[in-house]
């Protein structure tokens, strides 16, 4: 566990790898793997999970009104410590603004929906909610860096539900052609 001389802790690391396709100008699709180390609260105990997931995205450029993204994405969850496979589909719909060349303003919704019940916690229907708003600075063509408030809800299926405020610090990256 990480924890701030200020008292903040991180109980959360998610380390995720994906690669893509660019269909076309709007429309894309990609798959990954994502390992997560969790500890309490985010988890019963300490867990490893290891997640792999396909995603859709399409996106909308309205030039100097901004760009609106769809992204549907379908993740298959499994835990080192508990068998079964988690069936999990997330919908985030995101606008991001430019203000000039170099910075911009996002907000993002993402709504998380459990397709199953397994052993080891995720119950079948609506699973958590992400909040996100907050500035960004495109760094160069490739690089972009979005700094903010995310507001996680998540539901909890036997203990109270949780809701965590969190500074969120979101870099993006796209591999040259």
């Amino acid at each position: 566990r990480v924890l701030f001389r200020s008292g903040y802790d991180i109980g959360s690391v998610p380390i995720r790898l994906g690669f893509g396709y660019q269909i076309d100008k709007e429309n894309s699709v990609m798959g990954g793997y994502l390992f997560q180390f969790s500890e309490p609260p985010y988890a019963k105990y300490s867990v490893y999970e290891n997640r792999v997931w396909e995603q859709y995205m399409n996106i909308q450029d309205f030039k100097e009104n901004g760009k609106l993204q769809f992204r549907s994405r379908f993740e298959q969850r499994t835990i080192t410590s508990s068998s079964g496979v988690g069936l999990r589909v997330r919908q985030q719909i995101k606008y991001s603004y430019p203000m000039d060349k170099k910075w911009g303003f996002a907000i993002s919704e993402e709504a998380f929906v459990n397709c199953n019940t397994v052993s080891w916690g995720p119950v079948e229907g609506f699973d958590q909610n992400r909040f996100f708003i907050g500035p960004y600075v495109q760094l160069n063509q490739d690089v972009k860096v979005e700094v903010g408030y995310q507001n996680v809800f998540v539901n909890k299926d036997l203990v109270d539900d949780q809701m965590s405020h969190i500074m969120a610090i979101n870099l993006y990256y796209n591999v040259p052609d």
